[in-house]
């Protein structure tokens, strides 16, 4: 779990990290480990047009990208046709999200 005082903002969202070598490394390339579309699950993006924030715990990794899922069915139904959710990007900001922050 990430530490409260080990922390980094990118897009509007702050991250939370185990260490400050994970915090460097992410901010050596912010892009390469954020989740895609803000960690919002993008089942949910495709079909309902809402911003609700994955889980780490339903991750799944698509083009080396990492997507979140609020559920394990969501993911299995990204995986089938990912790119019918990764084609459509949505224009997301972090204070429109519904959910946590990422730890």
């Amino acid at each position: 779990p990430g530490q409260e005082k080990i922390t980094a903002d990118h897009r509007g969202v702050r991250y939370l990290f185990a260490s400050e070598t994970d915090r460097a490394a992410f901010l050596k390339d912010p892009s390469r480990y954020a989740p895609q579309d803000l960690g919002c699950d993008p089942v949910i993006l495709t079909k309902d047009q809402k911003a609700v924030t994955g889980s780490i715990r339903f991750g799944a990794f698509f083009d080396n990208r990492l997507y979140l899922f609020t559920t394990a069915a969501n993911r299995d139904q990204f995986k089938s046709k990912p790119l019918q959710f990764t084609e459509i990007r949505s224009a997301l900001r972090a204070e429109n999200i519904e959910g946590a922050s990422f730890q």
